[in-house]
């Protein structure tokens, strides 16, 4: 949080680049104490770059699944008896309850699943991604990873930020994308800004960015390509990179 407060003291701009709903991320900045500093004003990227805010808060930029996607996700979720919900904006919505869903609204702050009468219904709105949440990491890897490795639908392309869970997002989208339009918004280029993340999802943005930053508990993937290395997210590894690399503090 010092760390934070002390580039605004500075000017030098921070931005949220996260895989989760908008409100779930401002609600979790809330609870950590940093409502002040990330707000419905502030600029973001969110749902893993599909979308983008800007200065004040104006939407950039919105980017979902091609239909054909949503259905097949859907329709694989309900033979593989797998939770499984469609993100939408403010809400995410599913066809069945599944205590795993209740689990990414508690635990992580992302919006509440809904049950949808049909897939029609679903179908009919314009929906980000798709995120299916198995019991443990094997589930995800043993049956769910394979199945739309193997099968994925033109228009859409896997992601994961978590070991538990998939998701399904609009081909050529990443957070990268995402950030390469903000930037355009302020005349940045990424020579400029430095990117800190921890899973295979921010793999384009950190490579994207004059310098990526892996925390010590990242992906082996996200690793490979990082600039530097800092301290576990649980270590303060984001802080411990912003004083040494942007703050310039010992």
């Amino acid at each position: 949080r010092e760390a934070l407060e002390e580039c605004e003291r500075r000017g030098v701009p921070v931005i949220l680049a996260t895989g989760k709903a908008r409100t779930s991320a401002l609600l979790a900045c809330e609870k950590s104490g940093l409502g002040h500093m990330f707000s419905s004003a502030s600029p973001g990227i969110f749902i893993q770059g599909l979308l983008v805010h800007g200065p004040g808060g104006k939407v950039l930029s919105q980017t979902y699944l091609p239909k054909e996607v949503v259905k097949r996700a859907f329709s694989y979720a309900e033979e593989a008896q797998i939770a499984c919900c469609g993100f939408l904006g403010d809400r995410n919505v599913t066809l069945a309850a599944h205590p795993r869903l209740d689990e990414l609204h508690e635990r992580y702050f992302e919006p509440a699943s809904y049950v949808a009468d049909s897939l029609e219904e679903i179908l009919a709105q314009d929906v980000y991604k798709i995120l299916f949440y198995g019991d443990d990491e094997a589930v995800i890897n043993g049956s769910v990873k394979p199945y739309w490795e193997e099968n994925l639908v033109e228009g859409a392309k896997i992601t994961r930020a978590i070991p538990e869970m998939l998701e399904l997002v609009p081909a050529g989208t990443s957070k990268a994308t995402g950030l390469a339009k903000l930037l355009r918004e302020y005349s940045v280029t990424p020579e400029e800004m430095m990117a800190v993340g921890d899973g295979d999802n921010d793999l384009e943005m950190l490579q994207l960015a004059g310098l990526g930053v892996a925390v010590a508990n990242a992906t082996s993937g996200l690793k490979e390509v990082a600039d530097a290395m800092v301290s576990s997210n649980d270590d303060n590894g984001a802080a411990e990179a912003l004083w040494k690399f942007v703050l310039k503090d010992e």
